[in-house]
């Protein structure tokens, strides 16, 4: 490719590395340094009478006009990867004579010390692929990938496990945020306890209790068999016979602390304050 550099390469959305620009590509070794009359570039610079491509990514034997093969496109490699991980290229300089110098005569500065924190694999492999000489280097694409790709499998498993770990945390941070919230409300109010009112063990039935829960207004039937309104104050005492209507009477319910109001068969709703007589409310 004898070109290869960030502008000449894309992420494709699938996550797909392609190589771009192909117009300095050569299936043989280029003609000697005398012989070209392309342009060496800098980013926002540019000389004619040179070489073709970008020094801080051309190989060493590129820039001294020595053949080049796929082992040049290697060292450029090692360059992009470089600075993918350390953020800056190893051999960029503030002038074209002097970065094509550096990349010729210097050793990149320490990956590993760059950055203490990356696997020393991976920087064994940016700095094999870095090494002067192309005899030294990775002799082929193929070999630095059987390289990576332990890398790459460990990385997957790490993302897997980085993403199970994420999982867990947003379910403790739910759960976290739950029991402050919970905390925050105070004390949970108390569950309603259940109390004893009255036993019916004979025919009381359709009990109604009062707004203060101390009285209990229930229908039983007197000596004549018939059913009349009763009350039980739950103090101990009997209960009290509160209606006498022959034709009897049901379906007691409270519309006041005070106040019962209660069928009679075929005689409509009546009202019955307690200690007073009943009235009617809706006869029939």
């Amino acid at each position: 490719h004898r070109d290869l550099k960030p502008g000449n390469l894309i992420v494709t959305p699938e996550g797909r590395v392609k190589v771009l620009d192909f117009g300095l590509a050569k299936a043989t070794a280029v003609p000697a340094l005398s012989d070209r009359t392309s342009a060496l570039t800098l980013p926002g610079s540019s000389l004619t009478g040179g070489l073709a491509g970008t020094p801080e990514y051309m190989a060493p034997e590129h820039l001294e006009g020595r053949p080049v093969d796929a082992r040049s496109d290697i060292f450029s490699l090692g360059c992009l990867l470089y600075e993918m991980l350390a953020g800056e290229n190893p051999f960029l300089k503030d002038n074209l004579a002097e970065t094509a110098v550096a990349v010729v005569t210097e050793q990149a500065p320490s990956l590993g010390r760059r950055r203490p924190g990356l696997p020393r694999a991976l920087v064994a492999i940016v700095e094999r692929a870095l090494r002067k000489e192309p005899a030294r280097r990775y002799q082929s694409a193929a070999e630095m990938i059987a390289d990576l790709r332990p890398l790459i499998a460990a990385g997957e498993t790490r993302r897997r496990r980085l993403r199970g770990a994420l999982a867990v945390a947003a379910v403790a941070l739910v759960i976290v945020a739950a029991i402050a919230w919970l905390r925050a409300r105070g004390p949970a109010a108390p569950p309603p306890s259940a109390a004893w009112i009255a036993t019916f063990a004979d025919a009381r039935r359709e009990p109604a209790l009062a707004p203060d829960g101390r009285r209990l207004a229930f229908v039983d039937d007197d000596r004549a068999g018939v059913p009349q309104v009763w009350l039980d104050r739950r103090d101990g005492r009997p209960a009290q016979q509160l209606t006498s209507d022959p034709r009897g009477a049901h379906a007691p319910r409270w519309s006041g602390p005070q106040t019962l109001v209660y069928e009679v068969r075929d005689g409509g709703t009546w009202e019955l304050p307690i200690g007073g007589a009943p009235r009617p409310l809706s006869p029939r």
